[in-house]
């Protein structure tokens, strides 16, 4: 019965490692699921199978969360009486988001496994940070043709473009490799030096400003709370005042070689020079994307008003998709269930926090939190499987970080 145990324990990582080293793959295998798609369904019916530990307190919030959107739904038939087939897609999104982390945290229960899942986190991360030359390389040679903004590998069509997809995976992955896979790994400052200029070049040339963005605003952030604890905490010695600061000092020679040398750089993309400038391109007032953000906002308001507020359309909203995160829960399920999805998340948090012995793993645990919040709330990334998973992954992986190190104090 035990070796029957193991086996399938081993049968569900070797899924999960699966799903980590093919996610980026956009070939469409059957209607709208991608392999990633088709190896998770296979790997949750089994999961389920073995009767996994559950959080009655965070169950409770997600079956509310449930029920508050079957109710929009309901609403959503009265007043539209027919949705778009495709949109069904939406309950497996919304099962996949919430079942991802369960499934990862209570699979991965050793030192082994947890280097095995960030050792194939930093392939995926090296190589698609070398895919967008790979891609221009190919676009440019006329053996692909498509959008001049790479794409995820294995496209079935590279004509549209997911490079706000694209970047967001790679923002969020940069503030993991330098936070904590450069140290997990023990990587020395050079090979670090390399990883983190390669992956800056790649969020350039996706020419989205998400990326920019993310990493952007992590510096400012960790800038902001490495000052403040330098100046106000008492009887640090300087040689941990340089730790402190050497994520900083160790990016900020990027972006000033990177500035030395620019009419090399450009010169050099100059068949690419949109994708820079549009990737550092920040006119919120005039760019089309923006303004269309806000007007999509309120068209999921609008959708909401039909019940005062309260309840949403379902898959009965006014529009598929809303750019934005906080748009397309209101439409959705309306303010009840962005509450409720809020309660949940506050709730892992707070478990998170109880969990956690070590100050500076629990912060990094919230940025991370916060920083793919903040970019969902730019577009809802977290709904497309090949975003969602590696992003709900390195999140759930620092979520068992926190568990580990409470076990080793007691």
């Amino acid at each position: 019965m035990q070796l029957t145990k193991i086996n399938i324990s081993s049968l569900l990582f070797f899924i999960l490692c699966s799903c980590t080293l093919i996610f980026s793959l956009n070939n469409v295998i059957v209607a709208s699921f991608r392999l990633l798609d088709i190896l998770f369904i296979v790997l949750i019916l089994f999961f389920i199978a073995t009767n996994p530990k559950v959080n009655k307190t965070l169950l409770l919030v997600l079956l509310i969360s449930i029920l508050v959107f079957a109710l929009s739904n309901i609403i959503g038939i009265l007043n539209q009486g027919n949705v778009d087939i495709t949109r069904i897609a939406f309950l497996y999104k919304y099962f996949f988001i919430f079942s991802l982390p369960w499934v990862v945290v209570n699979l991965v229960k050793t030192d082994r496994q947890m280097k095995i899942l960030n050792t194939l986190i930093l392939i995926n991360f090296i190589f698609l940070c070398c895919w967008t030359y790979i891609y221009l390389v190919l676009l440019a040679s006329n053996i692909i043709s498509g959008s001049w903004r790479p794409s995820f590998p294995l496209s079935t069509s590279y004509n549209q473009s997911d490079a706000h997809l694209y970047a967001s995976y790679l923002g969020l992955s940069i503030v993991y490799y330098v936070f904590y896979l450069r140290h997990f790994f023990k990587h020395n400052i050079f090979l670090s030096f390399l990883i983190i200029l390669n992956a800056i070049i790649a969020i350039i040339l996706t020419g989205s400003r998400t990326g920019v963005v993310l990493v952007l605003f992590s510096i400012f952030l960790y800038g902001g709370y490495s000052f403040l604890k330098f100046w106000f905490v008492r009887n640090k010695s300087i040689v941990k005042r340089k730790n402190l600061f050497f994520p900083i000092f160790f990016l900020i020679p990027i972006f000033f070689i990177a500035l030395i040398y620019s009419p090399i750089i450009l010169d050099l993309f100059s068949d690419y020079i949109d994708l820079i400038i549009r990737s550092f391109n920040f006119n919120l007032f005039t760019d089309l994307s923006s303004i269309g953000r806000v007007e999509k906002l309120f068209i999921g308001i609008e959708d909401a008003e039909h019940s005062s507020f309260f309840l949403g359309l379902g898959l009965f909203s006014t529009l598929t998709w809303y750019d934005g995160i906080i748009s397309i829960l209101i439409a959705h399920g309306g303010l009840l269930f962005l509450l409720s999805i809020i309660t949940f998340y506050f709730l892992l948090i707070k478990k998170a926090a109880i969990n956690s012995t070590n100050q500076k793993d629990f912060l990094l645990f919230l940025f991370m939190v916060v920083l793919y919040l903040f970019a969902n709330v730019i577009t809802e990334y977290i709904y497309v499987s090949r975003n969602a998973f590696p992003s709900l992954l390195m999140i759930s992986l620092l979520f068992i970080n926190l568990s580990k190190n409470m076990k080793k104090k007691s």
